[in-house]
């Protein structure tokens, strides 16, 4: 009898092991459980007013695109943020690969502009980079989003472009579903 239990008692610490070296491992953790982040095309578009007087400075790259329209004009696009737990000088192609399948699509910017003005709660604040993956010439490119008091600041990057992280706070990646 007390073989059982002493074999009981090694299973459970194995699978507790296990289970805490899995979390400790996990490069993203999703902050968005339970909550319903969506945009509606094209009732959000009353979005895109204000988001203009919000954006203080957008990489003039992004708006140069041809990709960056809306296109459809009839859908509901719901979306799972996650924190990022990067360490120095780690590749931002790792987070991206940590991503679940389902939430690797791409975004045009006129569909970021909407989720940053109408779920601005959900975006990092303080210096933290908020990330989308946007398609730009048949191409995945990346849209780095800096809250500040004044507005929005927003960066453009292709993805062939490898960055590093070299800060201290993580990155918030935010991703259709």
């Amino acid at each position: 009898m007390k073989k059982v239990y002493l074999s009981l008692l090694v299973a459970v610490v194995i699978i507790a092991g296990l289970y805490i070296y899995k979390k400790s491992t996990s490069i993203l953790e999703l902050v968005s459980v339970g909550q319903e982040l969506t945009i509606e095309i094209p009732r959000d578009r009353l979005f895109l007013a204000e988001a203009d007087r919000m954006f203080k400075h957008i990489d003039p790259r992004l708006l140069a695109m041809e990709k960056n329209k809306i296109n459809h004009s009839n859908c509901q696009i719901t979306f799972d943020v996650y924190d990022a737990d990067c360490k120095v000088g780690q590749n931002l192609a790792d987070i991206f690969a940590a991503l679940p399948q389902t939430n690797r699509e791409t975004l045009t910017w006129e569909e970021v502009k909407i989720f940053c003005v109408k779920h601005y709660a959900s975006l990092a604040q303080g210096g933290r980079v908020n990330l989308f993956l946007v398609e730009s010439s048949e191409q995945q490119s990346k849209v780095f989003v800096y809250v500040d008091p004044d507005g929005f600041y927003v960066l453009f990057q292709l993805f062939e472009y490898d960055d590093f992280w070299i800060g201290e706070s993580s990155w918030r990646l935010i991703v259709p579903r």
